[in-house]
């Protein structure tokens, strides 16, 4: 592994991605969310595999209008820093329910706890989505 390297230049574009997924993903702006990949992005979650943004997006688009989603996350904590490549762990606590009705929908408790598992790489267009693992730290049972 790569020692933790001191390079603001990624930290702050890299966090802005972390918390550019969670609002796009829970706002539904799946199009805008898939463009913060690699054209060879990939996420891996326990239940499904996505690679590249057209599965990407087609995972997204498929789910139900009524589900709603908010991620609360942690500052990203990195875990190796480079020129052209970032690695970083995000906690992340995951509201999920499924809501058909007007106005605000009523809070539930979180279902998961996890992390995020991320590998960020420079491309042409800035940084981007390499990686992003999914883990479950904690889950409602």
């Amino acid at each position: 592994m790569r020692a933790v390297l001191s390079n603001d230049a990624a930290r702050m574009p890299c966090s802005a991605l972390v918390a550019d997924y969670a609002y796009l993903v829970d706002h539904r702006q799946f199009a805008r969310a898939v463009e913060l990949f690699t054209p060879d992005g990939r996420i891996e979650r326990p239940d499904l595999i996505s690679n590249g943004p057209s599965e990407i997006l087609t995972h997204w688009t498929s789910r139900p209008a009524t589900v709603v989603t908010c991620h609360v996350c942690s500052p990203p904590s990195f875990r190796e820093l480079s020129q052209d490549r970032a690695m970083a762990v995000t906690y992340f606590t995951l509201y999920h329910l499924t809501y058909d009705g007007e106005g605000t929908p009523p809070m539930n408790d979180p279902v998961a706890l996890g992390e995020f598992h991320d590998c960020f790489a420079l491309t042409a267009l800035g940084w981007r989505f390499k990686t992003r693992v999914v883990r479950a730290v904690l889950k409602r049972a």
